[in-house]
């Protein structure tokens, strides 16, 4: 069997999935040592992982067991966690501040170092909104106070008067 050059393929190896990865990056990476045979493989259109070795028709020894079944990219824990940062970072800057945003650079921080790409981006895209969501709270705050400040003076200027 041998890979299809159209078709996004992951790795699987101990419980973690990698990727996605063409064809041509999958045999490169098996060339310099990055996958072995024994790792798992599965396409975009698979149902079902295999081992490289099966996949390109290689000789190879037994599988290692797999631990853990391999996520599929974007279900891990740290896609979860960039996921959330970003909705919280969101939340900050429409109606939260910070009690939001800070827990979101938090868990975008987490996702960030990720060694899935698309948790590792998502984590810094909510890194971004997170820390913008704490610059507008501060500026918020900056506008507010003095516009406190002068409406209460009013209030008061407005009670000494009624007297």
């Amino acid at each position: 069997m041998s890979l299809d050059e159209n078709v996004q393929y992951w790795v699987g190896r101990d419980g973690q999935t990698f990727g996605p990865y063409s064809a041509a990056e999958v045999r490169e990476y098996l060339r310099t040592g990055h996958v072995v045979a024994t790792d798992y493989l599965r396409g975009e259109r698979d149902t079902e992982w295999t081992t490289i070795a099966a996949a390109l028709g290689l000789s190879a020894a037994p599988p290692r067991p797999m631990t853990t079944a391999p996520q599929a990219s974007g279900n891990s824990k740290d896609f979860m966690y960039a996921v959330w940062g970003l909705v919280l970072g969101v939340l900050g800057l429409f109606c939260c501040g910070f009690f939001t945003a800070v827990p979101g650079i938090f868990l975008s921080r987490i996702a960030m170092k990720s060694t899935d790409e698309r948790s590792h981006q998502l984590g810094l895209v909510g890194v971004i909104v997170n820390v913008l969501a704490i610059i507008a709270a501060v500026a918020g705050l900056c506008v507010l106070i003095p516009m406190y400040n002068q409406f209460t003076q009013a209030l008061d200027n407005m009670q000494g008067g009624m007297r």
